[in-house]
């Protein structure tokens, strides 16, 4: 068997590239949505064309996710680590920044919202499942969170892809049954979505077992990325699998409008689709070597994509807030670039601050 711990693919330049991608699609998305009058030059048109796609960074993302929780768990098996200390590692590396941010922005941060003029009224019903790493559950039955939250539905889903293929991925051994099992919840996933009416659309996107497509394709990547034969047939074919990806893709954006979310085929057929994208996108980046200063500049903010991915949300509406008070008069695409940078240095600042947190936090993991 081919192994390499996951640490050191996790310091890929291509793979924080992959991640940068992936959170400025989410930008670019919720920008599109909040910035107001964005149809109204050529390029804003284009913007929201295209911007309107950006959804897809949420199942990079979960491809990432997937591809790092099967190499971890093969790294603690090599070592004799259990189940236990995986979740542990995993609960101690999420949960700080996570559980501070919820408490500064539910605290602090809502005030400062409201006090530029913008009107958050948090769901009831919403708010304390944002606690137990659930809050897709509210929202797949139509309870938004109405405080800029929405994105933490992401979250949940990874921790909860986590704990389940996790404990799959720990309690069975041989290579062909996961295979099996693999193949059986993408399948199920897909039965799932089909036996959904037009009025689920935002259920089918929310809902765990109708969204973790990517993330196993992410663990299948890494399992056959694990054995000689399917690992040589993936480098010698990188090119090829990514073009095919590439070309699947675009015709599914074509099928979809745009992959409009609104279109329940976008539901029934894009997911998949996505994910063997994400998956030929990280396999062309796994194992590369041959990176330059402009890869590793680009690399750098990829670095801070779990704080953007906290933030992100929030920070474009106060963006766009404050823009709108001290250039009222800015067109577009330019509050479209200022709210970009306001997102990306906040993310700067606010990560700075939780690396600094996270080292005065005894991380304890058992080594049974």
């Amino acid at each position: 068997m081919h192994y390499l711990p996951s640490h050191k693919k996790n310091r890929n330049p291509y793979i924080e590239v992959l991640r940068f991608a992936a959170i400025s699609f989410l930008l670019i998305y919720h920008s599109v949505l909040i910035i107001p009058h964005m149809e109204y030059s050529f390029i804003t048109k284009a913007l929201q064309r295209f911007g309107m796609a950006g959804w897809i960074g949420t199942d990079l993302f979960l491809v990432i996710a997937g591809y790092f929780c099967s190499e971890q768990i093969l790294e603690f098996q090599h070592v004799g680590k259990s189940y236990g200390s995986y979740v542990l590692k995993r609960f101690l590396r999420i949960a700080p920044p996570y559980f501070l941010f919820l408490t500064v922005y539910l605290l602090a941060g809502l005030k400062l919202i409201h006090y530029i003029g913008l009107d958050f009224q948090a769901d009831k019903v919403f708010l304390p499942f944002l606690f137990f790493f659930s809050a897709n559950i509210p929202l797949a039955f139509g309870h938004w969170s109405g405080i800029a939250l929405e994105g933490m539905f992401s979250l949940s889903l990874l921790f909860q892809l986590t704990l389940l293929f996790g404990a799959v991925l720990f309690l069975v051994k041989d290579s062909k049954k996961i295979l099996i099992i693999l193949l059986a919840a993408e399948v199920a996933a897909i039965v799932l979505r089909m036996n959904w009416h037009s009025g689920d659309l935002w259920r089918m996107y929310f809902f765990t077992f109708s969204r973790m497509d990517a993330f196993i394709a992410g663990i299948l990547l890494s399992r056959l990325r694990h054995k000689e034969p399917s690992l040589r047939f993936l480098q010698k074919r990188r090119g090829l699998l990514f073009a095919l990806a590439s070309l699947s893709a675009f015709l599914v954006f074509i099928l979809t409008g745009g992959l409009n979310l609104s279109n329940p085929l976008t539901h029934q057929i894009a997911y998949p689709v996505l994910g063997f994208f994400g998956f030929a996108m990280l396999n062309f980046s796994a194992d590369r070597e041959d990176s330059n200063r402009v890869i590793n500049q680009i690399a750098l903010p990829g670095k801070y994509s779990f704080t953007l991915y906290l933030i992100k949300l929030p920070m474009v509406y106060v963006s766009v807030a404050l823009s709108g008070i001290i250039l009222p008069a800015a067109g577009a695409f330019p509050l479209f670039v200022l709210t970009f940078l306001f997102v990306f240095a906040s993310a700067a600042f606010f990560h700075q601050f939780f690396s600094f947190l996270g080292k005065q936090i005894p991380v304890i993991v058992t080594a049974k």
